[in-house]
């Protein structure tokens, strides 16, 4: 494993890809917080900003326990600095569908084919010892299983 006191940094994969469906929180998957405050919009069908402004969480000191408890493998301390979900185009977490595993999910849609976002994963198979469930861009289906 490597640094477990990486920070987030400007990345806000998390605040945008995933689905939130909580009493304080309710968000579709792909789409940002609606705290987030963003100076310029996402780019449509990718989590990428389309600049580099910075973006603040409007409520991170009362922000819901979903989004405190949340840690993607990067964060934990997985893989390289390239790594990192928004440099990667993808965001893997450990995965409620398996036991043991990671699920790799695609910042855009047909990046989980390319070299790059296929090293990313075998790093951190390699850094996890896990299997991993690689979805399409929505995760709407498996697109592979690596062991």
């Amino acid at each position: 494993m490597g640094d477990s006191m990486r920070t987030c940094g400007d990345c806000i994969v998390c605040c945008v890809y995933p689905s939130i469906n909580t009493e304080s929180l309710v968000k579709r998957g792909c789409e940002h917080c609606p705290n987030l405050h963003l100076s310029d919009p996402i780019k449509p069908n990718t989590m990428q900003l389309s600049s580099e402004e910075p973006v603040k969480c409007g409520i991170y000191r009362e922000r819901p326990d979903v989004c405190k408890g949340y840690k993607c493998l990067w964060i934990q301390g997985h893989g390289n600095e390239e790594d990192r979900p928004d440099r990667a185009l993808v965001l893997i977490d450990t995965t409620h569908r398996i036991e043991n595993g990671i699920e790799c999910k695609p910042l855009a849609p047909g990046v989980e084919e390319t070299p790059e976002v296929k090293a990313t994963i075998g790093r951190m198979m390699k850094s996890t010892g896990c299997a991993a469930i690689v979805t399409d861009f929505y995760e709407r289906r498996f697109v592979r299983i690596v062991t």
